[in-house]
């Protein structure tokens, strides 16, 4: 959404909503993850669908941490440009 929001910001629709077609689709970067790198995140999305399944108000910030990582990490951001995906910097 970050930079959905910075490429197609000025395109929202009344309400704040997005328009998601397929012209901007195509110019967002989407880098490659390896089989291993997806089967990670894979799991800890299934962590997080399992644990919300046993209780919808559970906390799984932790487990979300550690999936934005693995992202920062395959887009290769820098300290200062996770402080501004995060909204910090």
């Amino acid at each position: 959404m970050f930079l959905y929001d910075l490429f197609f910001g000025a395109l929202r629709m009344s309400g704040g909503y997005y328009q998601f077609q397929a012209p901007q689709l195509r110019v967002i970067p989407i880098p490659h993850a390896n089989t291993q790198q997806q089967k990670s995140i894979e799991t800890l999305v299934d962590q997080i669908l399992s644990v919300k399944k046993k209780n919808p108000n559970a906390d799984t910030s932790n487990i979300e941490k550690k999936i934005d990582e693995m992202v920062y990490k395959l887009y290769g951001l820098a300290p200062d440009e996770i402080a501004v995906v995060e909204g910090k910097g």
